[in-house]
């Protein structure tokens, strides 16, 4: 099992290891990965504020082909403060898409240690659904997911 890239932009390629790698790490040997189409085709990040409490709030809206529930939106924003210091952190939150619309998200980023300050951060969203199936007269288990993600650089404002 290898790293699968999606290009974002020019600037930006974004790895990705479609969130819960756990669970693909203790998938029984034999079992198969398939990408499937879900409907989920884009991710967007249109905003990342600060609270006072030194938490941040991402926005953005994701836009899916299909309608279908339970599909995982996951935030993460690492800054670095001075020369020493980077504050990590990251939330989630579960959507419903809608065929042909942009379904908004808002994810409270609570930071691991220490809190988040106003100036530039890198803000990563995902979104993802994933299903497991089991064929008994194969005796086979089946993987199948869908997602995709962005990254970027943001200034972390009120």
């Amino acid at each position: 099992m290898g790293l699968i890239a999606i290009k974002t932009s020019t600037r930006l390629t974004v790895y990705v290891l479609i969130a819960l790698t756990a669970a693909v790490l203790v998938a029984p040997a034999g079992a198969h990965y398939d990408k499937v189409n879900f409907g989920i085709d884009a991710i967007g990040i249109t905003s990342a504020t600060r609270t006072t409490l030194g938490r941040v709030v991402v926005s953005g809206t994701v836009t899916c082909s299909k309608t279908t529930g339970g599909i995982g939106v996951n935030a993460r924003v690492r800054q670095v403060l001075g020369r020493t210091t980077t504050i990590r952190g990251g939330g989630n939150t579960t959507i419903r898409c809608v065929a042909g619309t942009k379904v908004p998200y808002s994810i409270a980023v609570t930071p691991r240690s220490g809190k988040f300050a106003g100036g530039n951060a890198i803000v990563s969203a995902s979104a993802y659904k994933e299903t497991w199936s089991y064929n008994r007269e194969t005796d086979e288990e089946h993987y199948h997911w869908d997602g995709a993600s962005t990254e970027r650089e943001m200034k972390l404002g009120r």
